[in-house]
């Protein structure tokens, strides 16, 4: 069972009707969660600050109102709310520059985060050692996963609605997505699979400034694209302390891993699954592993439900 629950900026409770529908969008390298929902007209809608969204008892969304909409045509009248994720707020405020030799995640959330509302977060004490500079123009979340990217190589996610983890965890349940011709797995069935392949997304060269006197002259290539007579060519500046060779192989592999994608489509919804490790089991595409969830969007109305999974290499 969905139940959608709404509160005013002073977290006073707003009585919803019920939702004709909605649409819940998580995608990789997005950062804020976007849900847009559609009720009946009602004039309390202006007031909605907040709203979360209940599968069984257990929050599944908890967002801040980005637009109300209210029409009216010949099909009805109707309330249409926009949300983001609790990221929102992280997005939309623009961090006060400052310059910080050692940081660690204690004094990120503490000067930048908590403020909007965060009451925890998960992170260990280890500093970024040397400067941490935030120039002008910088949004609080840029900050923040600038910093993560830097002294824990990864991006941070929302642990819950009042905290932020600046590491986020191994996910050690592998999804199984099925069309039910292996009996034997026990997983999530699909009524249809899309194989799609994106040449356009390959990195054919990388071209790499090493030093002042070394002008993009370093050259890293990849095969794949190579092979495939793609020319396709980025230059990154390894001169920059924020920019290590290192980078330059990792658009290459992130191009890879783009080229193909996968989608499974469900009827049901399926929800907070990002980023997990997966594979499919099908009769005509057969047994393909090491996939992981980059994108879902789960949508509902009076038809029902259906999920859109998009599965991308992982390796």
């Amino acid at each position: 069972m969905l139940e959608f629950k709404a509160f005013d900026f002073k977290y006073n409770s707003i009585h919803l009707p019920e939702y004709i529908d909605f649409k819940l969008s998580q995608e990789e390298n997005v950062p804020a969660d976007y849900l847009e929902v559609t009720f009946p007209y009602f004039k309390e809608s202006e007031a909605v600050r907040k709203i979360r969204l209940f599968e069984d008892g257990q929050p599944v969304f908890c967002g801040l109102c980005d637009e109300i909409l209210s029409s009216k045509s010949v099909t009805g009248t109707f309330t249409k709310l926009y949300f983001r994720n609790m990221f929102g707020a992280l997005i939309d405020n623009e961090a006060v520059p400052a310059q910080f030799n050692n940081a660690t995640a204690y004094i990120i959330f503490e000067k930048y985060i908590k403020q909007y509302g965060f009451e925890k977060f998960i992170a260990d004490n280890k500093p970024l050692t040397g400067e941490f500079n935030i120039q002008k123009g910088t949004s609080v979340y840029n900050v923040l996963s600038e910093f993560c990217r830097l002294n824990y190589g990864c991006v941070p996610y929302l642990a819950d609605e009042k905290t932020i983890s600046f590491t986020e965890p191994e996910k050690e349940k592998i999804l199984c997505f099925s069309d039910g011709s292996n009996q034997g797995l026990s997983d999530y069935g699909y009524y249809k699979i899309e194989l799609s392949k994106f040449p356009c997304r390959l990195i054919s060269k990388v071209k790499v400034k090493t030093s002042e006197k070394d002008f993009y002259k370093t050259i890293i290539s990849n095969q794949k694209a190579m092979n495939k007579g793609i020319v396709r060519e980025r230059c990154i500046d390894a001169c920059s302390e924020n920019t290590p060779m290192s980078c330059a192989g990792i658009i290459i592999e992130n191009s890879n891993k783009k080229y193909e994608e996968y989608k499974i489509y469900l009827h049901f919804p399926l929800f907070n699954v990002l980023r997990a490790k997966s594979s499919i089991s099908d009769q005509k595409f057969g047994e393909i592993t090491d996939l992981k969830v980059s994108k879902t969007t789960v949508n509902a109305d009076k038809n029902g439900f259906s999920t859109e999974v998009t599965l991308v290499k992982e390796k």
